[in-house]
Protein backbone atom coordinates (compact mmCIF):
# COMPACT_ATOMS: atom_id res chain seq x y z
CA UNK A 1 0.00 0.00 0.00
CA UNK A 2 1.12 3.51 -0.78
CA UNK A 3 0.29 6.23 1.73
CA UNK A 4 0.64 9.94 1.07
CA UNK A 5 0.09 11.75 4.35
CA UNK A 6 -0.35 15.52 4.36
CA UNK A 7 2.18 16.06 1.56
CA UNK A 8 2.99 19.63 0.66
CA UNK A 9 5.38 21.01 -1.94
CA UNK A 10 6.34 24.62 -2.53
CA UNK A 11 8.79 25.66 -5.23
CA UNK A 12 11.65 28.15 -4.85
CA UNK A 13 9.63 30.83 -6.65
CA UNK A 14 6.94 30.60 -3.95
CA UNK A 15 4.41 28.61 -5.97
CA UNK A 16 2.53 26.08 -3.85
CA UNK A 17 2.07 22.95 -5.96
CA UNK A 18 0.59 20.72 -3.24
CA UNK A 19 -0.93 21.55 0.12
CA UNK A 20 -1.81 18.85 2.67
CA UNK A 21 -2.54 16.06 0.15
CA UNK A 22 -3.42 12.68 1.65
CA UNK A 23 -4.36 9.42 -0.05
CA UNK A 24 -3.97 5.66 0.24
CA UNK A 25 -3.63 3.33 -2.71
CA UNK A 26 -3.94 -0.42 -2.19
CA UNK A 27 -1.78 -2.98 -3.95
CA UNK A 28 -4.39 -3.95 -6.54
CA UNK A 29 -5.90 -0.53 -7.13
CA UNK A 30 -5.59 1.45 -10.34
CA UNK A 31 -5.74 5.21 -9.85
CA UNK A 32 -5.95 8.10 -12.32
CA UNK A 33 -5.00 11.66 -11.41
CA UNK A 34 -7.18 14.14 -13.24
CA UNK A 35 -7.19 17.90 -13.14
CA UNK A 36 -6.36 21.07 -15.01
CA UNK A 37 -2.86 22.07 -16.02
CA UNK A 38 -0.81 23.29 -13.08
CA UNK A 39 -2.89 21.70 -10.32
CA UNK A 40 -0.05 19.49 -8.99
CA UNK A 41 -0.59 16.12 -10.70
CA UNK A 42 2.99 15.82 -11.96
CA UNK A 43 4.37 17.08 -8.66
CA UNK A 44 2.45 14.40 -6.77
CA UNK A 45 3.70 11.73 -9.18
CA UNK A 46 7.29 12.94 -8.71
CA UNK A 47 6.89 12.64 -4.93
CA UNK A 48 5.43 9.13 -5.24
CA UNK A 49 8.24 8.06 -7.60
CA UNK A 50 10.86 9.45 -5.21
CA UNK A 51 12.13 11.97 -7.76
CA UNK A 52 11.35 14.85 -5.40
CA UNK A 53 10.80 15.25 -1.65
CA UNK A 54 7.80 16.90 0.03
CA UNK A 55 8.32 20.05 2.07
CA UNK A 56 5.77 18.75 4.57
CA UNK A 57 4.09 15.44 5.23
CA UNK A 58 5.37 12.26 3.69
CA UNK A 59 5.13 9.45 1.17
CA UNK A 60 5.40 5.90 2.46
CA UNK A 61 5.32 2.43 0.91
CA UNK A 62 4.20 -0.25 3.35
CA UNK A 63 6.58 -3.12 4.10
CA UNK A 64 6.46 -5.72 1.37
CA UNK A 65 5.16 -3.27 -1.21
CA UNK A 66 7.29 -3.03 -4.33
CA UNK A 67 8.88 0.44 -4.27
CA UNK A 68 9.91 0.03 -7.92
CA UNK A 69 7.97 2.74 -9.70
CA UNK A 70 7.81 3.34 -13.43
CA UNK A 71 7.47 6.95 -14.47
CA UNK A 72 6.94 8.48 -17.91
CA UNK A 73 7.82 12.17 -18.08
CA UNK A 74 5.30 14.45 -19.76
CA UNK A 75 8.08 16.32 -21.56
CA UNK A 76 10.74 14.76 -23.76
CA UNK A 77 13.69 13.69 -21.65
CA UNK A 78 15.91 12.09 -24.26
CA UNK A 79 19.56 13.01 -24.38
CA UNK A 80 19.82 14.70 -27.80
CA UNK A 81 23.51 13.83 -28.22
CA UNK A 82 22.95 10.11 -27.52
CA UNK A 83 21.70 7.44 -29.90
CA UNK A 84 18.21 5.98 -29.48
CA UNK A 85 19.76 2.78 -28.09
CA UNK A 86 21.88 4.75 -25.59
CA UNK A 87 18.75 6.59 -24.40
CA UNK A 88 16.97 3.26 -23.88
CA UNK A 89 19.89 1.61 -22.07
CA UNK A 90 20.80 4.54 -19.78
CA UNK A 91 18.20 3.83 -17.04
CA UNK A 92 19.18 0.16 -17.05
CA UNK A 93 22.88 1.01 -16.70
CA UNK A 94 22.09 3.39 -13.84
CA UNK A 95 20.32 0.52 -12.04
CA UNK A 96 23.21 -1.85 -12.66
CA UNK A 97 21.30 -4.10 -15.06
Amino acid sequence: MLTVDGASRRFANGTTALSDVSLRIGGNEVVALLGPSGCGKSTLLRLIAGLDQPDGGGVRWDAGAAPSVGYVFQDATLLPWATAADNVWLPLRLRGV
